[in-house]
């Protein structure tokens, strides 16, 4: 398959996460943390498994990982952690639907990390796209009021958890000709145990049993398949275009939410809505030629 048709399956896995997460933060009492840790932890094990029992002929294919990877392997991890547990929190704090489309400021830093430290290059359109976006995570930022716009916590630290997606999309470029399943399981074994370390130090507790098999399951889909997918797409497309493609999971996860929490958006989020879809048409219309590393 193409670069840009595992760039869409990526998206169409990733989008049930926000809601997901929100309906198992709101019903079972799990902490983020926790849940984060979990989350990464089904990607992990599942991602194994496949890597496992690969057929020997597919994996002789690979370049393997070496010793020259571990940084980028230890920054990965380290950015992965952050932004999971920035993310749940960050849902905890705000609506389902704003929540997913927040998530879209991930194209902003990825797209300016992949210019600043990778030189790939960015077209007008996709500056214009940036400029956009940006406007519209700042209005999300703000809640309606009736009578004034009151500052959204719960916003901001989505802002920030997609600035750490966005640095960890340009670190995952550099692992990108490596063995994707190798470091999908990486990533999500040892994200996850980092998770679950920081939840318990901050004394989360596990609410039932049965919330650690649904949060598992729910992380090898839509992280450890969806990561897969988003590697193999990189590979083809660069990390500022494959990020632009994957703009397009906010979207449909905000679409999700409306239906699965039965809500009416706010006039904030109608406007901001708008704003995206313009910068995200823009930056998947755009070329982007890449100029050296």
């Amino acid at each position: 398959m193409s670069g840009t048709v595992y760039a869409y399956l990526s998206v169409l896995l990733f989008a049930i996460i926000t809601p997901a997460n929100k309906y198992l933060l709101n019903t079972t009492g799990i902490g983020s943390t926790m849940l984060a840790g979990f989350l990464y932890l089904g990607s992990g094990l599942g991602m194994t498994l496949l890597f496992a029992f690969r057929p020997k002929e597919k994996k002789a294919l690979e370049k393997p990982l070496d010793r020259h990877d571990l940084p980028w392997i230890f920054l990965m991890i380290i950015l992965d952690i952050g932004a999971a547990i920035l993310t749940l929190w960050g849902t905890s704090l705000t609506a389902a639907g704003t929540a997913a489309l927040l998530s879209n400021f991930e194209l902003v830093v990825t797209a300016l990390i992949a210019f600043l430290l990778f030189h790939e290059k960015i077209s007008p359109r996709l500056w214009i796209a940036i400029a956009l976006i940006t406007l519209a995570s700042i209005l999300l930022s703000f809640e309606d009021g009736i009578y004034s716009l009151q500052f959204s916590p719960g916003a901001f630290i989505m802002m920030a958890a997609s600035a750490c997606w966005g640095l960890e999309n340009n670190v995952t470029r550099r692992l990108s000709e490596k063995d994707p399943l190798a470091v999908s399981s990486i990533k999500g074994l040892c994200s996850g145990a980092g998770s679950l370390i920081i939840a318990f130090i901050l004394g989360d507790r596990v609410p039932n049993v049965w919330v650690p098999f649904v949060a598992a399951a729910l992380g090898f889909v839509a992280y450890g398949l969806s990561f897969y997918f988003y590697l193999l797409a990189q590979r083809e497309l660069g990390a500022a275009k494959t990020s632009a493609i994957f703009a397009l999971n906010p979207f449909l996860g905000s679409f999700i939410s409306f239906f699965v929490f039965l809500y009416l958006p706010s006039r904030i989020y109608l406007t901001a809505l708008s704003l995206m879809a313009l910068g995200s048409f823009l930056s998947q219309t755009s070329e982007q030629k890449q100029i050296g590393y």
